[in-house]
């Protein structure tokens, strides 16, 4: 079953639908998922264009397009802010992503979370290099 397929599922059986997504993703993918997604959880990084670059090894232009895309949409969104010392826990870094989601829409929730070392291992089987040693 595919994602869409799935959460096309859950919405039928009236099922509370959520996709946790960093949204690096190009609109034609939201849409096909937006009528049957009820909470987006966003993970966002780092904010500054350059840095976000630096770290991830992608562009954050699409993902601030696509997180003002859903946010106009009404959906419900969480954003998660992953805290990782001297890179993302920055204050500057904080300040941008908290002053970016407000003037998006001051209702929509931030959480830091803790770096997750696990992520590893997702890495791992994955075969994509890690940027980042997690000290």
């Amino acid at each position: 079953m595919t994602g869409k397929n799935s959460a096309l599922f859950c919405k039928e059986k009236e099922i509370h639908t959520a996709i946790e997504t960093c949204l690096l993703c190009n609109r034609n993918d939201l849409d096909l998922v937006m009528d049957h997604i009820d909470l987006f959880i966003v993970d966002l990084k780092i904010y500054e264009a350059d840095r976000h670059k630096l770290y991830t090894g992608k562009s954050n232009k699409i993902i601030k397009e696509n997180f003002h895309y859903i946010a106009s949409s009404g959906k419900k969104i969480i954003v998660r802010v992953p805290l990782i010392k001297n890179i993302t826990d920055t204050d500057e870094n904080l300040n941008s992503i908290l002053k970016f989601v407000n003037e998006t829409n001051e209702d929509i929730t931030i959480e830091y979370v803790n770096f997750n070392p696990l992520m590893r291992n997702n890495y791992d089987k994955l075969g994509i290099p890690i940027l980042y040693n997690g000290h």
